[in-house]
């Protein structure tokens, strides 16, 4: 029924693991895997900071909760000979705030900005940013963004595909990764593309048990003229809170196969 390209991978979503009967599905399943605790710790953490150097960076949470709380950490290297004054912090959602924010970075230094994010009892794809201003005419902003899908049946892994350099009139397969953090089976309908003739998903029609990762091909073909490309794949299920899984797809095609790098 799966092929190489098509399978079912064991992994226990944050959302489906609280359920008594779905954490007993995994152990039966998985006797290899172990499922999370039935309580999560207060706050959610990110271990290694993100290490910021131009004017921006982002973070993707990828699934969290409704109403729970998570924390990032961004490393602000300032590579210049001056200190790098942060002035003041804004940021374009109440649920989303600067911490520990340092009032000036030595040259060649680097300090850290704790970024915390209170999601809402609203399921939806969330965007939101904190705006570092600082005293410096060459770096006077720097933008932090923090994303995340909340509380969302289906969590795409990654969420933005980065397909790097196809050669003009050569193919590369790589994949995606869809998890059902629901407590029910999600069934797949069809996947569709902006660009079929370029690149196109492979979706069999058939169901993500709950707390388990489907994996799935996509195939992009360099057959359009020499540049920059972007295609968006939707993906389509029977999730009444998700019924469009959408994925942006980004690619270059290049003239000679020189050219062509690794993704």
């Amino acid at each position: 029924m799966w092929d190489r390209h098509h399978s079912i991978e064991g992994r226990c979503a944050p959302g489906a693991a609280r359920g008594a009967g779905v954490l007993l599905a995994c152990v039966l399943m998985l006797t290899s895997v172990q499922c999370g605790s039935s309580e999560d710790p207060p706050e959610a953490q990110d271990p290694d900071p993100i290490m910021v150097r131009g004017a921006e960076a982002t973070h993707d949470f990828g699934y969290v909760d409704p109403e729970s709380r998570h924390t990032a950490r961004f490393a602000v290297i300032n590579d210049s000979a001056k200190p790098l004054v942060i002035r003041k912090t804004v940021s374009n959602c109440s649920c989303l705030t600067a911490e520990s924010v340092p009032g000036a970075i030595a040259p060649d230094g680097r300090r850290t900005v704790k970024v915390v994010y209170q999601s809402s009892e609203k399921r939806r794809r969330y965007t939101g940013h904190v705006m570092l201003l600082t005293d410096s005419a060459q770096r006077p902003s720097v933008q932090l963004t923090i994303t995340a899908a909340v509380g969302l049946s289906i969590e795409p892994r990654p969420a933005m595909l980065e397909a790097g350099v196809i050669t003009l009139g050569g193919e590369r397969v790589t994949h995606v990764r869809l998890t059902n953090h629901a407590d029910r089976p999600i069934r797949m309908l069809r996947g569709t593309s902006t660009r079929p003739e370029a690149c196109k998903i492979g979706v069999p029609q058939l169901s993500i048990p709950p707390g388990r990762t489907l994996k799935l091909p996509v195939t992009i073909r360099g057959r359009e003229s020499a540049g920059q490309r972007t295609a968006l794949l939707r993906l389509h299920t029977d999730a009444p809170d998700q019924p469009v899984v959408e994925i942006p797809v980004y690619y270059r095609v290049a003239t000679e196969r020189t050219e062509a790098e690794s993704p």
